[in-house]
């Protein structure tokens, strides 16, 4: 290093300050330190360096969005710069810069004026002002802009250039000094040339110029202006350079912290260009500039930040290099000290160290926090990009990626291709290795560096081998993880369904296939990850030992000094070759990541409305048109005008002469089907204001797809669409955000009160508001789950009228609702309020038809009949049979069975009242929450928690072994090199020879190279054996988790776990874990060599860790709560995602994607608010810590030099070359602690969910029901009483009765009267509070759940596919034959379906998005069909087909099934009126039971007055019905 270092001086001198010009200027102080004229080339250099970093801190600022004050007009800007340079941060450095400015100025004009007499080359000096004039400039220029703008990427900018210029002009007036000194000139008579005197004269004025300008940029704020201009204001921007070059603007939050729990809104403020609009904004027009290329778009964007943070790498890897050199002379220094030389040049090494040292720390930890704002502001915008994609993505696309697929690039790889914000770092480990090995050219030679260079090389084939098989790795591994992360979306969307079915051993099968590829995968990675850890971490102990053998073995002789040196720069080597294989494994990450983004923002888009024409008049108007969910050619199907069919006015009678074409292409009504794109074909449409057009049809018809072609959600493949108006939306699933009543109706609008009331009341929402805790301020969760079926679509019907829109498209809204409900909202709303405007509905209640104004029946994709309600009338034989029964054999039979349907009476008792608006909601400040807060713990993390992890890693003997590993480690290595020192120093006398060190030297680096292999193999099996273990028992726990939890926790809270969670318990845990251990042990085996060569230095060392402990526990109290405020922010983000991918279609009807993207917005600042005070966190420790390395380095060094004449200079050698490295120990240990401590939170949320409480047990041994129980299906309810919640009031009150085996029982009442929670008691989906149910004589309280679900048969009233196959879902134990699977099929009429879209192995999307809603409810009546029980629960079954599907099924119960008991909630009084009895639900308690005939032959029963509100004649059908079953 010295060789070098002189070799580098003498050179400069030689070619830069060889003329006379120079002669004081060329003056050196002893022992090479630089000379005047080296200080100005070194001035020279960092100007220009100060230069370049000023034009990207410029144009970095340009990049971004600057500030509010940016963005105002001139007169505005220039007013406020007025108030702003009269501030001190201000005036005083301008006052100082100018002045610096005109020494430059007066130093060029004797240039020019002295000519030849110049004292210095006037070629070089006029360069050399250039840069010195426009780094002063920029430096003026910095002022300014740091005091009127929120951005400063680099705050040490102008303070270092200051320092750089001081220390430079120090040197030169040290070199005049020692010129006077030297030639012995009295201060009174120099006689120098009058250009000499003014050269000296500008130079001690720059100096003090420079020094005062370092002084007050350290003192005085770099920010003014916005604190007038905002009330909060992040703390960042008000800051001294030297509150931001030690992160002490972050000392208030510590001391909050440290006080009490921290709060989100504890948490600082970000600057501008760190919030989410502005970072999203421009990466999306980087992203379509660049053609969806991320990596070409991120650089465009943040190129400048970037290379800033590039540079100040530059600068940290300078000063690290000077650490060996300066561990020689302090070696060198303790030799000539113990002959009797001065100790002063062995001071002066040890404070240089410490110079060099927090110039290193300053300038990592400044590029360290650019990177970390470049990292928030590319996962937060690829988050954003993401989002809105997703919100544009065919219908084609979706199919592919499903929510789960989409949900992984957001948790996942948006983060991972993050990592190109740091690409650099790996160039910057390859360049410090560089270094080190040409630094070591000049201490051992070339041979012995070409052999430890050729060790290297020999491993690179080795580790690219590794880097190619862990790309592979990792794809798929990813595949698995999306398959695993689909699962357990679809299962956590299913938990109902899955719960009352007793289907969780299946799912835990299918999870555990699942899991099992993926663990496979994940343990080859984590084998290949830790095989190339191992590569790299032996790579600088083998190189060091081939170069020391080499040198050896050539006969030379290395002194301890030179030895200690090299062994310095090959531990400079072990930071970077030891990150090098998780930068390369980071950026492996990344470019599978940025590929999987790059082929997802490639996928087709939506054109959505956009392909329409503008209308005239408001509404919309189709002709001859066609549609395919798919953007594609027509393929001759359809496509010749012969096989379209134009409808007149004669074919509008004749329904079923147009039926028989019905079929002729038609498919699954679904976006798409497993062989086949469903179109519709040739369609004539027009909807006007204030008309009203019904679309009916049979399942499977279209119906849906058709008002999904007007919102725009189809692609127009022909045909002329012309549109005018905004448009509400009602889907056939109501979309149901993750707020409250009040929220989810406005939907993002104003409040306006009248609006508000008249909504809610056409929505027949008063009474359902007046039973809920805090009325329209109650939190219903997401999806709505703590709301009926009824309540949902009425809260998006009110929605929908609150939107005041001029198009509504109402999709068979009034199904979910019970008949009186749906009369009422047919009168009030849909023919009421919205009377004025264009309506568009599909819809089965055909007895509301009359009202309508045009009729259109779409079957098989096209329409095959259209006209007014009297035309639809006119055949009632042919109409009576397509709608209702083909055995329907005459025109009376007809008239009667279609009178109630036909019919224009409807119920007259109104279901309002007159409440003024504060009976709409209860106290806004009452009880609002029904959804619960996400749990955060707070203070430290438990030992149970990482007792927990470490127990699933294996026996005590194996975690005591992975222990003993690191011990191991870090003792050979350090047994290497002082047997290294020992060989070099001569001791041993006489000398045994070359082959007794080499065998040792050798013996010692095969063990520790042993050791490191089989502690990493070690981990790596048991951080998969814990990740295994945890995964486990938490899928277990979250299903026998009670529904009250899923009713309560969003989806996206429990995914967090699976996904991100998991993700770091896989991978990055162990790794962590094992890094924080070894650099634990590292500090431990310093802190020991310096205590054994320096006893003096164990006091203070005791001092140091008494110091660096508690600034430890005072920074984690912090650290902790930041981690915890990000991850539920996280969650929040994903909940977000996930919501609203649920309810995509519904956004984009109501054109409100700028508003979602705008909460998106709001919950990523949330986010990474806490991520950046957290990063923020992590430096602020790292720049203190690193200070208390730094002192013991310096202090290890300055009592060797004190002591040196008892000291050991080999021991001083190695003990110093070690304690170089502490500072990066240190700041590697508080990272990896830091990391351990942040991933353990994500198994303590684990542990949250994996200690949640259980339902009661599947199986109670000594309860078990009989084999073939319930044999005759009797039910018998004791006073049961039930409530969802302790605290709240009883849904069930006192419900007694007794069903008798085979019984058909129909349930009816309003909305909220109780009908679902008996069938969620029955199934103990909630526990009775009172009372029991006996079914066959039996207390099903005291039965396990396995037991009593697996014993009943439900279908549900919302329909629950899975991804996979029709024959998965429809027998998913793989229990029935193929015969049995059609029997069932072919009983709901799906046969032909099924068969035409490629049979039972046909596959089904998620959540069955294939197929139409009818489909699903008709798929999920096949699979209940199929299960072997008495006892059958129908919940609004039949609520989505049409009448005719209906009536197929309750003919079926009633012949196939007779030995059936069936319990029936319906919302059609036909499909309960043929019902043994019927029970009437009234405030939670059974109102009525009896017979039909006997409730209808009371005038005074509930029922009766059902019966009554359906109209005359569909009374007069109802009770011909009851006494004719």
């Amino acid at each position: 290093m010295a060789t070098l270092w002189n070799h580098l001086v003498t050179k400069c001198q030689r070619s830069v300050c060889a003329s006379s010009a120079w002669e004081f200027y060329k003056l050196s102080l002893p022992e090479q330190w630089p000379s005047g004229c080296l200080a100005e080339v070194f001035q020279c250099v960092a100007a220009a360096y100060f230069v370049a970093l000023s034009l990207l801190r410029v144009a970095a600022r340009r990049c971004c969005a600057a500030a509010e004050i940016d963005r105002g007009d001139a007169r505005t800007r220039d007013a406020l710069w007025h108030q702003v340079r009269m501030h001190r941060a201000v005036r005083l450095p301008r006052l100082l810069i100018t002045a610096a400015l005109a020494v430059l100025l007066a130093q060029l004009s004797v240039l020019c004026a002295a000519g030849q007499a110049w004292i210095r080359p006037p070629s070089f000096y006029i360069l050399s002002v250039m840069f010195k004039a426009g780094a002063w400039a920029l430096a003026l220029h910095l002022t300014h802009a740091n005091a009127m703008s929120v951005d400063s990427s680099v705050p040490l900018l102008a303070p270092t250039w200051y320092l750089m210029n001081a220390l430079a002009t120090g040197v030169q007036l040290e070199a005049l000094l020692q010129f006077v000194v030297a030639n012995h000139v009295a201060a009174s008579h120099l006689r120098w040339s009058w250009p000499q005197q003014v050269d000296a004269a500008t130079t001690a004025v720059t100096c003090l110029i420079s020094l005062a300008l370092f002084v007050a940029s350290f003192a005085l704020p770099t920010h003014v202006a916005l604190l007038q201009q905002e009330r909060i204001v992040p703390p960042e921007e008000t800051a001294s350079v030297w509150s931001r070059a030690t992160f002490s603007w972050m000392n208030p939050l510590f001391r909050l912290g440290h006080a009490r729990p921290l709060q989100p809104l504890d948490v600082p403020p970000m600057s501008r260009p760190l919030r989410a609009d502005v970072y999203v904004s421009a990466l999306q027009t980087s992203l379509r500039r660049h053609r969806n290329r991320i990596v070409h778009s991120l650089h465009a964007v943040h190129w400048a930040e970037f290379w800033s943070a590039a540079a100040l790498k530059l600068v940290e890897d300078v000063s690290v290099f000077a650490g060996p050199l300066l561990l020689q002379r302090v070696v060198e220094s303790v030799g000539r000290i113990a002959q009797g030389a001065s100790p002063l040049d062995g001071f002066l090494y040890a404070g240089a160290i410490f110079l060099f040292t927090i110039s290193s720390t300053l300038a990592s930890q400044q590029g360290n926090f650019i990177v970390q704002k470049l990292y928030i502001c590319a996962t937060g915008a690829l988050s954003g990009v993401l989002y809105r994609k997703a919100l544009r993505l065919s219908h084609q696309a979706r199919h592919q990626y499903t929510q789960g697929r989409i949900m992984t690039l957001v948790s996942n790889d948006a983060e991972k291709a993050a990592f190109y914000t740091h690409f650099f770092d790996i160039w910057d480990a390859l360049l410090k290795v560089t270094i080190s090995i040409s630094f070591l050219v000049f201490e051992v030679g070339y041979v012995a560096t070409l052999a430890g260079l050729a060790v290297i090389c020999l491993m690179i084939p080795m580790n690219g081998l590794m880097v190619r098989r862990l790309q592979r790795l990792r794809e798929s591994l990813l595949h698995c993880t999306d398959r695993r992360v689909q699962l357990m979306s679809e299962t956590l969307g299913a938990i109902k369904v899955i719960k009352v079915s007793a289907w969780e051993n299946e799912f835990r099968k299918r999870m555990a296939g699942v899991r099992t590829a993926e663990l496979e995968h994940a343990r080859a990675y984590m084998y290949f990850n830790f095989g190339n850890l191992f590569l790299f971490s032996v790579n600088p102990v083998l190189a060091s030992v081939a170069c020391f053998t080499t040198y050896a073995v050539m006969g030379n002789a290395l002194s301890v000094s030179r030895a200690f040196a090299a062994l310095a720069l090959f531990n400079n080597t072990r930071v970077p070759l030891n990150y090098l294989p998780i930068a390369i494994g980071d950026w492996l990450q990344a470019r599978v990541a940025t590929r999987r983004l790059e082929e997802f923002l490639n996928q087709p888009e939506l054109r959505g409305r956009a392909q329409f024409a503008t209308r005239h008049a408001v509404g919309v108007q189709f002709e001859a048109c066609d549609f395919a969910w798919a953007d594609a050619e027509v393929h001759g199907r359809g496509g010749d005008a012969g096989d379209r069919r134009a409808i007149s006015d004669a074919e509008r009678t004749p329904l079923l002469a147009a039926s028989r074409h019905a079929h002729d292409g038609d498919g699954l009504a679904g976006p798409m089907s497993a062989t086949d794109t469903f179109m519709l074909r040739d369609i004539t449409l027009q909807v006007g204001a204030g008309a009203l057009i019904a679309v009916i049809g049979p399942v499977g018809a279209g119906k849906s797809s058709l008002l999904s072609a007007v919102l725009g959600e189809m692609h127009l493949l022909r045909g002329a669409a012309h549109l005018r108006g905004s448009i509400a939306y009602c889907a056939q699933a109501a979309f149901i955000v993750n707020a409250s009543v009040r929220d989810n109706v406005l939907f993002g609008r104003p409040y306006h009160a009248a609006l508000y009331r008249r909504a809610v009341r056409a929505a027949c929402l008063v009474a359902d508001l007046k039973t809920l805790p805090a009325g329209d301020h109650t939190m219903i969760g997401m999806k709505g789950v703590t709301l009926s079926g009824g309540q949902k679509q009425r809260i998006s019907v009110a929605r929908a009228v609150y939107a005041d829109a001029d198009l509504y498209v109402l999709d068979d809204v009034l199904s979910a609702v019970d008949a009186h409900v749906a009369s009422t909202m047919w009168d009030e709303c849909i023919t009421g309020a919205l009377r004025r405007k264009a309506r568009l509905i599909s819809m089965n209640q055909i007895n509301l038809l009359p009202g309508v104004d045009y009729i259109v029946f779409v079957d098989g994709g096209r329409i095959l009949w259209r006209g007014t309600p009297d035309q639809f009338a006119e055949s009632k034989l042919e109409l009576a049979r397509f709608l209702l029964s083909d055995g329907i054999s005459d025109d009376e039979a007809a008239s009667e069975a279609l009178g109630s349907l036909l019919s224009s009476s409807h119920a007259e008792e109104s279901l309002h009242e007159d409440e003024d608006s504060h009976d709409l909601h209860a106290d806004a400040h009452g009880s609002a929450a029904q959804q619960d807060e996400e749990e955060t713990d707070t203070g430290h993390i438990p030992f149970s928690v990482l007792r927990s992890y470490i127990a699933a890693y294996g026996s005590a003997c194996f975690i005591f072994g992975i222990v003993a590993g690191f011990a191991l480690d870090v003792a050979t290595a350090i047994g290497t090199d002082w047997w290294m020192g020992f060989w070099f120093s001569g001791k041993l006398q006489p000398p045994p020879g070359l082959p007794f060190f080499l065998s040792i030297y050798f013996g010692w680096a095969l063990a520790n190279s042993s050791v490191v292999f089989g502690r990493n193999l070690a981990v790596a099996v048991g951080g998969l054996r814990s990740a295994r273990d945890l995964h486990l028992k938490l899928f277990s726990a979250v299903l026998r988790a009670p529904q009250r939890f899923f009713d309560v926790t969003p989806v996206g809270r429990v995914l967090n776990r699976f996904s991100k969670d998991q993700e770091v318990i896989d991978t990055f845990l162990p790794f962590s874990f094992s890094e924080y251990a070894k650099s634990t042990f590292q500090l431990l085996g310093v802190c020991t060599l310096i205590a054994i060569n320096t006893p003096a230095m164990v006091p203070l060392m005791l001092l140091l860790a008494a110091v660096y402990y508690p600034v430890q526990r005072y920074y984690r109290a912090t650290f902790r709560e930041l981690i915890r405020i990000e991850a539920t922010g996280r969650s929040l983000v994903f909940n977000h995602i996930a919501e609203t991918l649920d309810g995509v279609e519904t956004v984009r009807a109501y054109a409100d994607e700028a508003r979602f993207d705008a909460l998106l917005h709001q919950r990523l600042d949330r986010r990474f608010q806490a991520l950046f005070a957290l990063g923020t966190a992590e430096k602020w420790l790292e720049v203190r810590l690193n200070f208390l390395g730094t002192c013991l380095v310096t202090l290890a060094a300055a009592f060797s030099v004190y002591d040196a004449p008892r000291m050991d200079v080999a021991l001083v050698g190695l003990s110093l070359a070690y304690a170089l490295s502490v500072t990066g120990i240190l700041t590697w240990n508080v990272r990896q602690f830091a990391a351990v401590e942040g991933q353990l939170i994500s198994v303590q949320r684990q542990l949250q969910y994996i200690g949640l409480e259980a339902e009661a047990p599947p199986v109670v041994p000594h309860c078990r029901p009989p084999s073939g129980w319930p044999q005759h299906g009797g039910i018998e309810l004791q006073e049961v009483v039930a409530r969802y919640r302790p605290d709240l009031p009883p849904v069930l009150r006192g419900v007694s009765c007794v069903i008798r085996p085979k019984e058909k029982v129909g349930i009816v009442g309003r909305t909220g009267a109780g009908k679902s929670t008996l069938f969620t008691v029955l199934l103990r989906l909630i526990e009775p509070s009172g009372g029991r149910i006996l079914i066959d004589g039996l207390d099903v309280g005291a039965m396990g759940l396995h037991d009593l679900r697996s014993r009943l048969a439900i279908i549900p009233q919302d329909p629950v596919l899975f991804q996979g196959s029709v024959r998965s879902n429809l027998d998913p134990f793989g229990a029935h034959t193929d015969a049995e699977l059609w029997t069932a099929l072919r009983r709901v009429q799906l046969d032909e379906t099924v068969q035409r879209t490629g049979g039972l192995e046909a596959s089904v999307a998620a959540h069955g998005g294939n197929f139409s809603a009818g489909q699903r409810q008709l798929l999920c009546v096949a699979r209940a069909l199929l299960r072997p029980t008495s006892i059958l629960l129908m919940d609004e079954a039949t609520a989505t087909v049409d009448f005719k599907t209906d009536a197929m099924i309750q003919r079926m119960l009633r012949d196939e099934f007779a030995g059936l008991t069936v319990l029936s909630i319906a919302h059609r009084l036909e499909d309960v009126i043929h019902y043994d009895r019927v029970m009437v639900f009234d405030d939670g308690r059974i109102a009525e039971l009896d017979t039909p005939q006997n409730l209808l032959a009371d005038r005074q029963s509930i029922f009766t007055a059902l019966v009554e509100g359906t109209g005359e004649a569909g009374a007069r059908h109802l009770k011909k019905m009851a006494h004719t079953r």
